[in-house]
């Protein structure tokens, strides 16, 4: 029985990429499949042989790699003859990939070393409240907190649970596609008076901000167009059910939503979060803007096959997005605020060695000053579009994504700078220096006259910028580069001085 057990593990990878979409942890189901709740009952019954083959069974459809998942296999690998090494792997998997809550840290803590004496002696495992799809793990949440009238917004306070929302009202708000009408009619109940709802697309919208029905229609539209860039560039699975989107034009009504729809307690500063069991997700929105809803969107569909990612990597990638464009089939992030905060705290930044080893509670600078978050999440952010220049992101990111537990040594952290360096093919600290060097020589971002001007010119010139709209992008920088190159300057793509003087006179202007 061991040994078909670790057959599965070895297998996971192959077996992940082709079992069905998507399976909602909290008793929604696909037939014949188990459900969290018939896992944890076997697993309180202290069945933990005959629960293991389930467990990782489980673990590999989606959404099933997560932190009670994890924990149910971990004490019971620590139950099982001969397995306490893998189970502290696991226990180490969830102390520097999940996000916790003081209670389940030392909880967990309690666990781990429980786990070092011998099996046949270690008591039942503790219950431990993750209340998964309610707090801290099925929902993401943005919080903005400003240091100072100059400082841009920053993380905050985790998402509060007031009341669990019973499983057959949330299957009653999961909509396939093609029924977006009743889809429609839930959201419409759900969102109350002074709501408009639109379908478009894999995304039904309920807005109190005032759009037009053109507009979130163009809202819906773009965001499928993210969501299939997510599945293409990354192996993200597409949702399989409607998307629900909910937009106020105030914090304050954010926050009344939030309880009158999922139950949650929210701060006063949150301007979005997702919610995984009805698949939605709320932001402050005004007019057609998407940044928050691309942000929370990433949160929404990476963990349907990558419940571990890391905290650099996930709020890395999720802020990215938030300031992106679209150029043909791809989206690129741009830079944001936050390059003002890395500017300005830069001697509080993480060395990248630190950086890809920080647990939550590390990387959100629970006990110090909010400068450190700050720090902390503008470094994530600028080293990930870092790697995007360097066209490594996909690369780092599938690397994680395909990680196993059974790989894992003792040092966790160490394993996740290994990685880095094996996939990148250079040192750590080669990396850090690289890294410093290319935010160093960064380009504030022009005005988008400046802009529009510089694409229009080397337009003329031969040098493909693509439509002349003011935003940089991947096209005016790549052929920024190619200009650079011909008139033998360095192809930094960055719009200094020298380039542009020399731009405007070939363009005879």
């Amino acid at each position: 029985m061991l040994h078909n057990i670790f057959s599965v593990i070895r297998t996971a990878k192959k077996l992940s990429l082709i079992l069905p979409m998507l399976l909602s942890i909290s008793g929604i189901a696909t037939a014949g499949a188990d459900t969290l709740d018939e896992l944890v009952a076997q697993w309180r019954t202290s069945d933990y042989q005959g629960v293991m083959p389930r467990l990782i069974e489980y673990r590999l459809g989606p959404y099933g790699k997560n932190v009670q998942v994890d924990y149910m296999i971990a004490t019971s690998l620590c139950r099982l003859p001969g397995q306490a090494e893998l189970g502290r792997k696991y226990f180490q998997r969830i102390l520097s990939a999940y996000e916790l809550n003081r209670t389940n840290r030392e909880q967990i803590e309690r666990e781990y070393q429980l786990c070092q004496g011998t099996a046949s002696t270690i008591e039942q495992p503790s219950l431990v409240a993750f209340n998964i799809g309610h707090s801290d793990v099925g929902v993401r949440g943005k919080t903005f907190y400003w240091l100072d009238q100059q400082n841009g917004p920053l993380g905050g306070d985790p998402i509060r649970s007031l009341r669990d929302i019973d499983a057959a009202e949330l299957r009653s708000r999961l909509f396939l596609s093609g029924q977006q009408a009743g889809a429609i009619t839930k959201v419409a109940q759900l969102a109350g008076p002074g709501f408009t709802v639109e379908a478009s697309g894999n995304f039904v919208i309920a807005s109190s901000s005032g759009q037009s029905r053109e507009e979130l229609q163009e809202i819906g539209g773009y965001l499928d167009f993210v969501a299939n860039f997510f599945h293409d560039e990354f192996g993200m699975p597409l949702p399989k059910y409607l998307v629900t989107i909910y937009l106020t034009p105030e914090t304050w009504q954010l926050r009344r939503l939030a309880e009158r729809v999922h139950g949650l307690d929210i701060s006063d500063g949150s301007i979005g979060y997702s919610f995984r069991d009805d698949f939605s997700i709320t932001g402050v929105v005004r007019g057609a803007h998407t940044g928050t809803l691309k942000h929370e969107l990433f949160h929404l569909m990476v963990r349907s096959n990558f419940g571990d990612i890391p905290p650099w990597l996930d709020e890395g990638m999720a802020s990215l997005y938030e300031v992106s464009r679209r150029e043909g089939p791809r989206v690129y992030g741009l830079q944001n605020w936050r390059e003002d905060v890395l500017r300005r705290f830069w001697d509080m930044r993480p060395p990248l060695v630190h950086l890809v080893q920080m647990d939550w509670k590390h990387f959100d600078a629970a006990e110090q000053k909010r400068e450190q978050q700050a720090a902390n999440h503008a470094t994530a952010r600028y080293f990930i579009l870092f790697l995007q220049e360097q066209g490594k992101l996909a690369q780092v990111y599938q690397a994680f994504q395909q990680r196993g537990v059974e790989n894992q040594s003792e040092n966790p952290g160490q394993d996740s700078v290994n990685l880095v360096e094996t996939t990148l093919r250079t040192s750590i600290t080669a990396l850090d220096d690289m890294f410093a060097d290319w935010f160093s020589g960064l380009q504030r971002p022009l005005n988008r006259e400046a802009v529009e001007s510089m694409q229009r010119r080397l337009n003329k010139l031969g040098y493909n910028a693509g439509i002349v709209d003011g935003l940089w992008g991947q096209n005016t920088r790549n052929a920024l580069r190619a200009f650079q190159r011909s008139e033998g300057l360095t192809p930094t793509g960055q719009a200094d001085i020298t380039t542009q003087e020399l731009l405007g006179a070939r363009a005879g202007e």
